[in-house]
Parts: C-alpha cells; structure tokens; sequence
C-alpha cells in the first residue's frame, strides 16, 4: 500500500510537470507569427488597365450662331432626335431680312423682264439675273436657317424663341448616343500595354450596376495636362443591350491589355517587392523567402513563371512581420 505522503509527492510532481509543459509551450507560441496562406494553383489570370472619363459620342455637333438676331422656329427640345439637313431653328438677322426683301423686288422685275425679252441676248441676259438673285436669296435665308448635320440626340438647347443672340454664341449641342464612347484619361505608365481593338468594360452610376462591354477604337497622340498627366483613350461602347446612355455621364473602364490560361498563379497580396518579387514559402511550420519570376499582374493574382510548384504554400497575410525561416501560425 503506498504511503499517503508518497501519493502527494508524487501528485506534486505531475503537476509540476504539467506546468512546465503548459510554460514552455506558452512562451513558445509567443515566438510564433500569425499567418495566413493560400495554394499555388493552376487558373487564369487578366491583365487589367483602369481609366476613368465622360460618356461621348463618336458625331457630335456644336451649332454656333454666324449672325446677331433673333431666335425664330425654335421647335426642338433637349432629349429630342434630329435627322441630318432637319431645319432646328432661325436666327432672324434686320438686316439680312431687308436685303431679302429688296432681293424678292428685284427678282419680281428679273421675271418681268425674262417674260419681256425679244431678242436671245436680252432673254439670256434677264435669265442670268434671274438665276443670280434666286441663289443668293437661297443663301441668305440659309445662313439664317439652322440645320443639323448629322442624326443625334439633342444634348444641349442654349437658347430660347424670340431671345437675342450675338455672332459666335452656343445655340444647340447634338450627339449621336447609338453610337456612344467614353473618352478616358490614361496613365503614362500604362500606353505601351494598350492597343486599339483590346476588350474593355465600362461600369458607372449611369448604369445602376450593370457592365457593358466596350473596345479600345483610338490612343491619343498628345499628353494632356489638364487634371494631371494623361493621354486621352476612346472607348466605343457596345450596348448590346440598348440600355439608356446619358451624354457626360461618369465612367470607369477597366481595358483587359493581356489574358494566360492554365498558369500557375498565386494572389496579389502573397507578392513581395517592386523590383525582384520574391513570396515567402511555408514549410514545417515556417516561412522561407523565396524569389520568384513572374509573368502578368492581375487584380487579384499574378502569373507565376519559375520559383513555385503547384500545390506549394504561400503567405498572404503577415509577410511584413516576417524574416527567412520564422516560425509561424497559420490562421484559419
């Protein structure tokens, strides 16, 4: 039978035991650096260019009064649809209307006289007359008539029936929004990774949530320098869907410039440095650095070329707090 001073002696050591091992493994595991990982993995990767700008319209046209006046036949109104050669208003000029009147006289005695001729000089004569004034008449009332030139939409009315207009002010502002584009500022950085014909979407308030497709049709050839540095990029919108397009509105485009299928692939956040990339590698509960080559950065993840096999792990979260060969916890 064993003696009782035997049985706490031998309780006193388990749990002296006990506490050691709870020790050692407390003061261990604040030695360890919280992580979380993720698989290298086989998958698909897109380049991605963003941009942002203002809905346009591959036709527009500004109409600009050429004379003072009076706005007259103004029958249009913003939201409007015009056809090319459609008369959209008058500009009643005192001037130019008395010259007309005076011209519609002098036509009046051109006809009389055509009708009086006898001889073939006179009738030639009076018929050249005739035809002189009818041109011109033609002309005046043309430069005080205002027609569109292209099928649109009307954008902007500046002006109203029976105000003043002076030479050189805005009158009406047409844009043909079947065939809309958004006109996008992009970076320096990013023209040699653009081309024309590259897919792109666009995405904005205007569109409650929806994507509409679009492609790259035209690079500017200058650096503007309005709102930063940009060289401006025009983007024809295919609204296959025949949504409503409001002219101005405020988009973003996300141009796709490269695509890999069945690459290796890792997420953005496991790569480390801006010059040579490097990740940091788990193995047996540590972290090794690791450098990598990689091919095209995506959104979310980057191409790998050489320096990872499928099936590896990487760190994604706690790399900052890491150094080569740490020992880590991953995170669930």
């Amino acid at each position: 039978m064993i003696k009782p001073w035997i049985r706490v002696f031998i309780l006193i050591v388990l749990i002296l035991v006990f506490l050691s091992i709870m020790f050692r493994r407390f003061y261990s595991s604040k030695d360890l650096i919280p992580v979380r990982i993720a698989e290298v993995k086989v998958g698909s990767v897109e380049q991605i260019v963003k941009m942002s700008g203002l809905v346009d319209s591959e036709d527009t046209e500004l109409i600009v009064s050429g004379i003072e006046g009076i706005i007259s036949n103004l029958r249009i109104k913003e939201g409007d649809w015009v056809r090319r050669g459609e008369v959209l208003c008058v500009v009643r000029n005192p001037d130019l209307r008395a010259k007309l009147l005076a011209m519609k006289a002098e036509r009046v005695n051109a006809e009389e006289n055509l009708k009086a001729a006898v001889t073939e000089t006179d009738r030639q004569t009076a018929l050249a007359r005739y035809n002189f004034l009818r041109d011109n008449m033609a002309d005046l009332e043309e430069t005080m008539r205002y027609r569109a030139h292209i099928n649109g939409d009307v954008i902007k009315v500046e002006v109203k029936n029976e105000s003043m207009v002076a030479a050189g002010v805005k009158l009406i502002f047409l844009a043909d929004m079947h065939h809309p584009v958004v006109k996008a500022h992009m970076e320096e950085s990013d023209v040699q990774k653009v081309k024309v014909g590259q897919p792109a979407w666009i995405t904005g308030d205007f569109l409650s949530g929806r994507t509409l497709q679009a492609k790259v049709l035209k690079i500017g050839k200058f650096v503007g320098r309005e709102v930063g540095t940009y060289i401006e990029t025009t983007c024809k919108i295919l609204n296959l869907q025949n949504l409503p397009i409001q002219f101005g509105a405020n988009a973003n485009v996300r141009v796709v410039t490269a695509r890999r299928e069945k690459v290796l692939i890792i997420p953005i956040e496991a790569l480390i440095g801006n010059g040579e990339k490097h990740v940091f590698v788990v193995r047996n509960d540590r972290a090794y650095l690791t450098p990598i080559k990689v091919g095209i950065i995506g959104e979310r993840y980057v191409e790998v070329l050489s320096g990872l096999r499928a099936g590896d792990q990487v760190v994604t979260v706690g790399s900052l707090d890491l150094v080569d060969g740490s020992k880590i916890k991953i995170l669930k």
